[in-house]
């Protein structure tokens, strides 16, 4: 007879080779999932160009800036009718600046196809502007000037319209939201693809969504870069990015926060410090970050940090930890759970300017936005 203890040890023995078989393909399924979305993506913006050029006969602008030198609106903007968002775009008036007070609300409402299936945050800017992870060709889109697909005349399968932005990510709604191929891919913040990423996806003119590698010769990147048309100089310059939205010249630091990393941006004049905690390459996401991996990280290394996102809930553990934080202004989460003890805890935020979660439910909404009212809390029903 067998001893007692092997029908317990069996069972687990079972159970751990299934879970050793199971979680590679549930995470490579995840993956296919991720890259089917980024694509669809792709192929909607490149729609959404081509059914505006079949309306109005040119590309749309990429900013419009009026004689006084003031930006109005981007690319973008101008594409929210062709991605069945029209009336979004009703509610927006085009002679005015994007973030003026009759636009700014409808700034902060979320297109469906800004945001990058990679990236969990951050999701919105510190002051709640949802941001894009995707950029334009400037010399496709550039400042008070159209092309056409005639321009094109190295054919529109050559020609780049839009690509995934490495980082530095901008407003939507922000007007000047281009930047060069360069001559490398997935190695800056400035530049395209997200460091660690194996692909980087663009979508061209006729519509095709490419992907680039890292190790892509550089001299297919001139290429890309410099198809016609070319832009001038002025067309696409780009103006100081707006205090609140700089994260250019800043000290760029990404730290593992346990198998997840974290983005850190620290401004070279004002010491602000922005930090996103994300899935990197060989992250688990079925083993996320924890609030005891955030203090050691976050709270021990960058205690003056005035703006988080986090790929977790907001409970009482983590509120507990980020109390710690006297500077922070702006939090990024998923849903909040024990909601009565973390509003308790976030009054005692001096600093605390603004709230954003995603999938918090209705109660939880309303129940923080009765307790916590002189702080901006917004939500991504998405």
């Amino acid at each position: 007879m067998l001893p007692r203890w092997t029908s317990f040890v069996v069972p687990v023995c079972v159970f751990g080779l299934l879970v050793a078989l199971i979680l590679p393909a549930v995470r490579q399924a995840r993956e296919t999932a991720r890259r089917t979305q980024a694509r669809n993506n792709f192929k909607q913006w490149g729609l959404a160009v081509q059914n505006y050029a079949d309306v109005y006969r040119v590309l749309p602008l990429g900013a419009s800036v009026d004689a006084d030198g003031v930006a109005h609106h981007g690319w973008p903007t101008r594409l929210i009718p062709f991605l069945a968002a029209t009336p979004l775009y009703n509610m927006i008036d085009m002679n005015r600046p994007w973030d003026s007070p009759v636009n700014e609300p409808f700034m902060r409402e979320s297109l469906w196809c800004e945001h990058s299936p990679f990236i969990t945050a951050p999701l919105v800017s510190p002051e709640g502007y949802p941001l894009i992870h995707h950029a334009a060709n400037p010399n496709v889109m550039h400042r008070n000037h159209c092309v056409t697909f005639d321009d094109m005349t190295a054919g529109t399968s050559e020609t780049f319209l839009i690509g995934e932005a490495g980082g530095d990510f901008l407003p939507w709604g922000y007007p000047f939201n281009w930047r060069r191929l360069g001559d490398a891919i997935n190695n800056s913040p400035a530049g395209y693809g997200l460091p660690g990423r194996a692909v980087t996806y663009v979508v061209m003119a006729d519509g095709s969504v490419e992907s680039l590698s890292p190790e892509i010769d550089p001299r297919l990147l001139k290429i890309l870069s410099s198809a016609p048309p070319v832009a001038t100089a002025e067309q696409a310059d780009l103006p100081p990015r707006p205090e609140k939205f700089r994260s250019t010249g800043a000290t760029w630091e990404r730290p593992g926060v346990g198998s997840y990393r974290a983005d850190v941006r620290i401004h070279p004049e004002t010491q602000e410090i922005l930090i996103s905690i994300h899935a990197d390459k060989g992250s688990n996401p079925d083993d996320p970050p924890t609030p005891g991996n955030i203090q050691s990280v976050v709270v021990t290394q960058y205690p003056k940090c005035t703006s988080l996102s986090v790929p977790i809930p907001l409970n009482r553990s983590l509120a507990t930890v980020l109390s710690r934080l006297p500077d922070l202004a702006h939090l990024e989460s998923q849903r909040v759970d024990d909601v009565e003890d973390v509003s308790s805890i976030l009054k005692t935020w001096t600093k605390l300017t603004s709230l954003r979660f995603h999938g918090i439910s209705d109660a939880n909404f309303e129940r923080l936005q009765r307790e916590l009212p002189a702080v901006r809390i917004l939500r991504d029903r998405s």
